[in-house]
Parts: structure tokens; sequence; C-alpha cells
């Protein structure tokens, strides 16, 4: 992966028009780590932000249609941002009964559980916990989703988590895992591409729509969610490359 990382540092730097180094800025990834720890340990604060969030009226009206059919839909995005207000903010734009299943790989830390907890007991809305690394049955998920449940899913997940399929990040290639997209399909999830808010952009942004109704077969939809990650991927790292949190993980993105 030596040469793959040594490309992508020289097309960061062409295209950001800058001496980043690969990763980005150590300075905005710190930034925008404790910022997202802030959030976990300050929901409240949290909640007050997005309120004030000048992207909240448009959001809503996005989402409106979608929550009138009754149908589930899957946010997905990386580990860029602040994903976690991001999630939190969706969350609380859908109705009040509405409810939320949350893949999640490692656990943020001590803080989590005591985050989704105070989240439970705002309103009617629940989030639930998958973890994807246990691989429990998804024959209930599905049957959740089917009935109106929504997903919260970070995309850039690699091999330890399921199985896996290609991406292009600029001249690179990166298996990321895809069981989410195939419960989708199953199921009949819109699939959401977002931007996080971050820093820099307090915004979220919906970058693409993917509905499985508009493809025939899985592999057809899969697909397309594939080619919407990609894009997603390179707009954010070309947008902040310091806030995507995986470079440290970048040689386990090889097809394996």
């Amino acid at each position: 992966m030596e040469a793959i990382q040594k490309r992508l540092q020289d097309y960061l730097r062409s295209v950001t028009n800058s001496n980043l180094t690969l990763g980005g800025s150590r300075r905005d990834m710190e930034r925008q780590l404790a910022a997202n720890d802030e959030t976990v340990r300050n929901p409240r604060l949290t909640l007050g932000d997005l309120e004030r969030s000048s992207e909240t009226g448009r959001l809503v009206a996005a989402l409106k249609p979608l929550s009138a059919t009754g149908r589930s839909a899957t946010f997905v995005c990386p580990h860029w941002g602040n994903y976690v207000a991001t999630f939190t903010s969706i969350a609380f734009q859908l109705p009040d009964e509405s409810r939320f299943i949350a893949f999640r790989g490692d656990d943020w830390g001590e803080s989590e559980g005591l985050f989704w907890e105070y989240l439970n007991q705002l309103s009617r809305r629940e989030v639930s916990i998958y973890h994807t690394d246990q691989r429990r049955i998804l024959a209930s998920i599905v049957k959740e989703m089917r009935n109106g449940t929504h997903l919260f899913v970070l995309f850039d997940l690699f091999r330890k988590y399921g199985e896996t399929a290609p991406i292009r990040f600029y001249d690179a290639e990166l298996h990321v895992t895809i069981g989410w997209a195939k419960l989708c399909y199953l199921a009949q999830s819109v699939v959401v591409s977002v931007a996080p808010a971050s820093l820099q952009r307090p915004d979220i942004l919906i970058l693409d729509v993917i509905d499985p109704r508009n493809s025939s077969t899985q592999e057809h939809f899969v697909g397309e969610c594939m080619r919407a990650l990609s894009r997603s991927l390179e707009i954010l790292v070309h947008e902040n490359p310091g806030y995507w949190f995986m470079w440290e993980h970048l040689d386990k993105y090889g097809r394996q």
C-alpha cells in the first residue's frame, strides 16, 4: 500500500493546491475529534446548535416526502467531520415516533452508552445499536426496516467488518463493506448519502439519493451505492483531508 499512499498524497497536493501531508492537517483532525467527543459528552448543547443550523429547514423539507410514505431510509457517510452530530440532527428532523438502528464498529468510549440513553429519553424516538463485528442474524433487522426503521451507517469500514466491494478513491481503489447495502435492497430502504457537519461547515448536505426500486437487481443497486460512496469520500476529503479519521487504516482497505 505504500505506492498507493504516495500516489494519494501527490494527488491530494495537486487538487488542494497545498502542502498537505497524507491525512491532512493533524491539528484539524485533533480539533474535529475533540468537537466530536464534546458532542457525545454534551448532547443537549449539540441539539441546540443543530436547531440554529441554516440548513435545518431544507433538510426537513427534503426528508418530509420520505416520512410520509412510511418507507425506511438509510443515511450513510464516512468517518469524516462530526458524523455523531449529523446522525443526531437527522433523527430529530424525522417524526417523534421514528425508530433508528445505528450500525457501529468499535465503541467511541464510556460516554457512548450514556449518549444514546440520553437521546432515547428526549422523545419517543428510539435509537438502538447493531455492532457490525458480532455477525448476528440480520433477518430481524430487515423486518424492522420493512416496517419503517431507519439506519445510520458509517460506510468506510474494511474486511474485518464483513463482505466488501471496491470504490474508487482518487486514483486508488478501496474495498469497503457492503452488507448494509444488501440489507437496503432486501428491505427496499432508500439510501441517502450525506456530507456530515464539521467545524469548517456546520451544515449537513445531501449528496445522493439511491432508491432500490430503480434497480432491477441487487448487484446493480450495490453498484449504484458504491459509486455514490466514492463520490462522497472524494468530495469530503477534498473539502478537508484532516477531517477523515481513517488514514491510519489505509492499508486495511485492500482486497483480502
